[in-house]
């Protein structure tokens, strides 16, 4: 096997210039086969070693930076081409801005792994287990940065290739995402030891080993937290989550918006399968498709689905203190259609929900990758609601479950997360899986459990330890009672210091990769 593996990594030495940007192209593709749907995780922890030793032949920081970019390049152009998919669900806005506008989201997100091969290579020494050290921390270093600020996006970090094993996702509510990322990165750095021959054979089974032992520390502790704290529901709450799968191009078509709307009346029958009234219920992302400031839609909403019922949904609202502003929000309606509270989305899509910087880039004619030529309008802030029966809940639309650490409003304390949207912008694509487990990691660091209702799926509850207790899968048309999980009683690490043990982590993978890369010992290159 280790003469296999030997082999391998020669060949991959062996490759200079173009052809060795087209191998880190083609590996970091091969890695994104390790991200939701796909359960191939050993895919990323072969190929970034490869990667490894691509990089530790760069000569020149140029060369590192753009070895980065190519792997980007693949890494992120294999896992997010379904981005365009929302531009071609879009009657009013040209085809042929999809292939532009995925190639610029694609080399801006690889940009950030260009800067962290580049200034991982300015710090290397001449062993193994400095460089897996430094480049874990410099490179998830980058990763937390990708996902902060204005134009932050945080999709398919590291971590995410650990989805289909619960066990590993458990380490987040200590270290959170970005943490284990940095653990994920360690451990490959160590395995690139198994594919370069230059390692001392004693060596080789040490690195090993050691990587082996680390991802396997994870796997026991997350094992054994998941037997120690089983699934607790608060009694007499049922949801029910409505999905009615309405394409998006059929979404806002004026002659069918109250088709829409009445498909989600269907879908809301006054009884649950045991015959018990239904109380609450939730539809996705602007599945009210009228101003819910008009008293007779309320009117309309309040005969059709009875007097007992509480209902939550998504819709656009319009005015607020200045007229022309429209907000993507998350009404709760009582029984007869009066408004209890009102959720205004923070974290807005860029170049989806507004143009950044549009005094500027309008002017380039970039009006056109936006539902209509004004910007929706930011909310005041996250909030946590509540409402009469309910425990208390943070409301977040869309892809405002994918920032780590940014998901309770201050000195809130929430029971439970609702997160609605409409990736049905995505269609049949790795899109709304992949923004369905960044959902589930939010519920293991914070612990507290999600309920998520999407228009086209998926739509389903995740419990405080990412455990799966119902699901509607993608494309499905219909609905889900279920029962509400229970928070931890206790709160995570992750929860109370954010982002510090990930930053704490970086520093010490840094300072101690850099002392012992000085130590004479294993010289070898």
């Amino acid at each position: 096997m280790l003469g296999v593996l030997g082999r391998t990594g020669d060949f991959v030495k062996a490759q200079t210039g173009k052809s060795a940007l087209a191998l880190t192209a083609f590996l970091g593709a091969l890695a994104a086969f390790s991200l939701p749907p796909y359960p191939f995780t050993l895919l990323f922890m072969v190929s970034l070693p490869l990667v490894l030793i691509l990089l530790s032949r760069a000569k020149r920081g140029w060369r590192a930076f753009a070895l980065g970019f190519a792997f980007g390049a693949g890494y992120f152009g294999m896992s997010l081409y379904w981005v365009g998919e929302s531009f071609l669900a879009q009657s009013n806005v040209p085809h042929w801005t999809a292939p532009i506008a995925v190639v610029l989201l694609v080399m801006y997100m690889s940009l950030f792994p260009a800067l962290a091969f580049m200034i991982s290579r300015n710090f290397w020494g001449s062993k193994w287990a400095p460089r897996a050290l430094i480049f874990a921390g410099i490179y998830s270093f980058f990763e937390w940065l990708r996902g902060s600020g204005e134009l932050g996006f945080p999709w398919n970090t590291t971590s995410s290739i650990w989805w289909p094993y619960e066990e590993m996702i458990q380490m987040t509510a200590l270290v959170g995402s970005y943490g284990l990322g940095a653990l994920t990165l360690l451990a490959a750095g160590l395995f690139v030891a198994l594919f370069d021959k230059a390692v001392p054979r004693y060596d080789r089974f040490g690195m090993t080993l050691m990587g082996v032992l680390m991802l396997a520390a994870v796997a026991l502790l997350g094992w054994a937290r998941l037997g120690a704290v089983t699934t607790e529901y608060h009694e007499g709450i049922t949801l029910r989550l409505v999905q009615a799968n309405i394409p998006q191009r059929e979404k806002w078509d004026p002659a069918l918006l109250r088709r829409n709307l009445d498909r989600h009346i269907m879908l809301s029958t006054p009884l649950t399968a045991e015959g018990t009234p239904v109380r609450y219920l939730v539809w996705p992302e602007t599945a009210i498709p009228f101003d819910v400031g008009d008293p007779v839609v309320r009117g309309y909403l309040a005969e059709a689905l009875g007097d007992e019922v509480t209902l939550i949904s998504g819709a656009n609202r319009y005015g607020g203190e200045e007229e022309d502003k429209v907000f993507n929000s998350v009404y709760a309606l009582a029984p007869g259609g009066e408004v209890l509270d009102i959720y205004d989305k923070v974290h807005l899509v860029p170049f989806g929900e507004y143009i950044p910087f549009r005094e500027y880039l309008g002017r380039m004619g970039l009006n056109a990758l936006v539902v209509g030529s004004s910007d929706f309008s930011r909310g005041a802030g996250l909030k946590t609601m509540k409402l009469p029966g309910l425990p208390r809940f943070s409301p977040l639309v869309c892809y405002e479950i994918i920032f780590p650490g940014n998901v309770v409003a201050p000195n809130e304390n929430p029971a439970w997360f609702l997160n609605l949207t409409n990736d049905a912008w995505f269609g049949v694509t790795p899109g709304p899986y992949q923004h369905f487990e960044m959902a589930r990691m939010r519920a293991v660091e914070e612990g507290i459990p999600v309920v998520r209702v999407a228009g086209g799926g998926i739509s389903g509850v995740v419990d405080p330890l990412g455990r799966v207790t119902g699901k509607l899968g993608l494309g499905q048309t219909g609905f889900l009672d279920v029962a509400l999980p229970r928070p931890l009683v206790q709160k995570t690490l992750y929860s109370v210091y954010g982002s510090i043990i990930f930053l704490v982590m970086v520093f010490a993978f840094l300072t101690i990769g850099i002392i012992i890369k000085s130590d004479p010992k294993q010289d070898y290159r």
